[in-house]
């Protein structure tokens, strides 16, 4: 990073860091802080990272209003609170992802069945075999597949079982 883009950063990280917003203070000893978008007649209007909420005048007591200029360093909070929290979320989702899920299973014979969803839209039930080198679909499951996914290339063979069944 050249020094007048590392300057120009830390000027705006200073400039969201100190933004200053118009803050009401409501009667029941709450206040909130936005932008005054409106303030006529009986309402106040606030506009805040989510929205805008409006208050009747007779539920505040004051309102300190921040320096002209202060609303694009405070939407420039919001966009930035915006961002951290949608990176939050992505993390909590890839931790969650991680996770151990549980998993319900039918036992037939000598075999484990569990229900899948192979490529988010074929369901199928499959054999759970956990030393198998080749997993092997049933062709009406290899046919949905290559419905819902084109690019999918999906080779018919024969393969001999473990008892020399083929």
């Amino acid at each position: 990073m050249r020094k007048s883009q590392f300057i120009f950063a830390i000027c705006i990280l200073g400039f969201i860091a100190t933004a200053r917003a118009d803050t009401i203070y409501l009667k029941n000893g709450r206040n909130i802080e936005g932008i005054i978008k409106n303030d006529s007649g009986d309402e106040v209007e606030l506009e805040i990272s989510i929205g805008s909420v409006k208050f009747n005048k007779s539920q505040i007591s004051k309102i300190e209003k921040s320096a002209a200029g202060d609303d694009a360093a405070m939407r420039l909070k919001w966009d930035k609170e915006k961002a951290d929290a949608e990176a939050r979320r992505e993390q909590i989702k890839e931790e969650e992802a991680k996770k151990p899920k549980k998993v319900e299973f039918e036992k037939k014979k000598q075999s484990i069945i569990v229900d899948c969803t192979l490529d988010n839209r074929v369901q199928a039930k499959l054999v759970l075999d956990t030393g198998a080198s080749t997993v092997m679909l049933r062709k009406g499951v290899a046919d949905r597949l290559m419905r819902v996914n084109t690019g999918l290339f999906i080779p018919d063979m024969q393969l001999r079982l473990a008892d020399g069944r083929v």
